[in-house]
């Protein structure tokens, strides 16, 4: 390992917990982007001699230099956050080795804002939340959210932002726009992500933006899923 910016002890001392993990390249722009169900078995897989066997592992030996990690709470967390990391930051052998599966439907449901409380700040503070958007079974957007006081939407940037995101990419005006719903996003695994919601239903907050007449509707709902998670991790409270 004396070609890279890391060491052996470096690889042992990873956590053996879900996350997201990124290689660099020496100027330091991201190369490729994957999720792990153990972050140190899965990045040090790529520096035993049997990686180099396939064309995508000697890809990433040639070029990488470093690398970073992301931990996550859950398998479901590392899989939202490696499709937004991707979407997001486009590296260029996650592109070169993509593999385009159909999605496997969480039952008829493909259009998900999928709620997960952040890790808590400062004693005192509220808990924030990352709200994902999946639209036809990709990856389509994240923001970040803090409680509200009765259940009401936030003003503000990000909750501004997410409002225009929800008409535009589920509840767009007129039959021309309505056709185009769900065409865009980024890939997400969406097998793992299906059937970590079937297995734990009672767990996560989840609202199945199809049960939702508007994007208002929608940013209602959506708020009271904020408060509930931030109140108390792995409450449902709205669907």
């Amino acid at each position: 390992l004396s070609r890279y910016a890391f060491s052996e002890e470096d690889l042992r001392a990873l956590p053996a917990r879900p996350g997201v993990y990124s290689f660099l390249d020496r100027d330091g722009g991201v190369l490729y982007i994957g999720k792990a169900k153990n972050l140190r078995s899965r990045v040090s897989s790529y520096f035993t001699p049997s990686a180099r066997g396939t064309a995508k592992g000697q890809a990433i030996l040639d070029r990488v230099h470093a690398f970073e990690i992301a931990e996550a709470a859950s398998d479901l967390e590392a899989a939202l956050l490696e499709a937004a990391w991707i979407s997001e930051k486009r590296p260029p052998l996650n592109r070169q080795f993509e593999v385009h599966e159909r999605p496997t439907p969480y039952g008829p449901r493909l259009n998900l804002a999928v709620v997960l409380r952040d890790a808590s700040g400062s004693q005192g503070d509220p808990a924030t939340c990352t709200i994902h958007l999946l639209a036809a079974g990709r990856y389509l957007a994240r923001f970040a959210a803090v409680p509200s006081s009765g259940g009401r939407p936030r003003s503000g940037v990000t909750w501004t932002a997410m409002a225009e995101r929800l008409r535009s990419g589920y509840f767009p005006a007129g039959p021309a726009a309505a056709g185009e719903r769900g065409t865009t996003g980024g890939d997400v695994d969406w097998q793992l992500v299906g059937t970590y919601l079937r297995k734990h239903l009672d767990e996560v907050s989840v609202l199945d933006l199809d049960e939702c007449a508007s994007d208002d509707e929608a940013l209602r709902r959506l708020s009271v899923l904020v408060d509930a998670a931030s109140a108390s991790p792995g409450r449902v409270l709205a669907r």
